[in-house]
Parts: C-alpha cells; sequence; structure tokens
C-alpha cells in the first residue's frame, strides 16, 4: 500500500485499497475491509473506475455482512449486481450473488436459494469448478429446508463430486 500510495497514479491506489479490502473481509477484519473499501471507492467513484467501484461494494458489503449490519451489507450487494452486469463481469457477478444470498439468507431463505442457483450457473459458464462446487453446496443447504427441487439438486451435488480433478474441489 505504501508503495502504491507513493506512486501518485490514482487508479493503481484504487485498485490496492479495493485489493487490501478483499483480502480484510476473507480474514473476517470487517472493519479493516470497510475502511479499505471506502478509501478505495471515494477515488473509483470519482474516477468512474466501476469494475473498481463494483469490487469495493461487494468486499463493503460483505464486510458489512460480518459485522452484523446486514440491511446494509444487502443494499450494497443489490447496487454491486445492479452494476456489474452493467458492466458485464460474469466471474464477478458469481462472487456478487454468492454474497448476496449469504446476506439474505436469515430473512428471505427463498431468495438466498435461488441466488446461489444463479450464481452457480454463472460458475458453470465461466468454468469455476472450485465455485461451482461451492455454490452446488450451498445451494443444496440452502434448498434442503424448503424441500423443493431435491432431487434436482442432489443430482447437481452427485455431479459436483464427480467433476473436480483437484483434492480441494472434491472436498468442497
Amino acid at each position: 500500500l505504501p508503495e502504491a500510495e507513493s506512486l501518485g497514479d490514482e487508479e493503481v491506489l484504487a485498485e490496492t485499497l479495493v485489493n487490501r479490502a478483499r483480502a480484510h473481509m476473507r480474514t473476517g477484519d470487517g472493519e479493516a475491509a470497510i475502511a479499505m473499501a471506502d478509501r478505495a471507492l471515494a477515488i473509483a467513484e470519482r474516477l468512474n473506475l466501476e469494475p473498481i467501484v463494483v469490487e469495493g461494494l461487494v468486499s463493503k458489503g460483505a464486510a458489512l455482512n460480518i459485522i452484523g449490519r446486514r440491511r446494509e451489507a444487502v443494499a450494497l450487494q443489490n447496487a454491486a449486481l445492479e452494476l456489474v452486469q452493467r458492466v458485464g463481469d460474469r466471474s464477478t457477478e458469481m462472487r456478487v450473488r454468492n454474497n448476496l444470498a449469504s446476506g439474505v439468507s436469515e430473512d428471505d431463505p427463498v431468495l438466498a436459494t435461488r441466488m446461489y442457483i444463479e450464481a452457480r450457473g454463472l460458475a458453470r459458464e465461466v468454468g469455476d469448478r472450485g465455485m461451482y462446487s461451492w455454490l452446488a453446496g450451498n445451494a443444496a443447504i440452502s434448498a434442503y429446508p424448503e424441500g423443493s427441487d431435491w432431487d434436482e439438486h442432489v443430482a447437481v451435488l452427485r455431479e459436483a463430486l464427480e467433476l473436480p480433478t483437484l483434492a480441494s474441489d472434491r472436498a468442497r
């Protein structure tokens, strides 16, 4: 980060900040993730760097969910979903849908299941086997209490177990 700050290139700084935000979010440090995302978003919004704005919204939304601010989290994830669909980044859209599902799972489990299934479809389209396996499991877990389409989920889970060549993907 100090190197990015010293370059004087605001786009590089925004990208570095948004990557740090995601790293903090992934390690469960919600407060640090929010601080980094806010710094990145302030730059990216001003420079109209939409992919960085999406990343900032996604990480900040997930971080807000981590610290228990779920309504704000869902609002940001919805904004990120709308923007990422316009930008056309299918891989990031998959992550946004996964995070949105996580954020709404307690309040709207049916929506969460739908988001997981849609994200699973995107993982298949972009060829991300690890995320496909992860999302197949999440969708099935989310759908189980609903009792709907269970045979379909079992078939997808079987396929997800047979497809991976990496042990870590099979474990998912």
